[in-house]
């Protein structure tokens, strides 16, 4: 699996996504990514940080 994205900018991703709840559209902008990018990592990552679905 290929990310475009370093696993420490994966990690800072997804915390800022679950602390400031900013759109996808504003954390792909802030990122440089796209807003699949962004939807694919905060998901993937919700198993790993243990986080339930609010």
């Amino acid at each position: 699996m290929s990310w475009c994205l370093p696993l420490a900018d994966r990690v800072l991703l997804a915390a800022v996504h679950y602390r400031t709840n900013l759109a996808v559209r504003q954390l792909a902008q802030v990122f440089g990514v796209s807003s699949a990018t962004v939807c694919r990592v905060t998901q993937r990552s919700r198993p790993l940080l243990a986080l339930e679905p609010a």
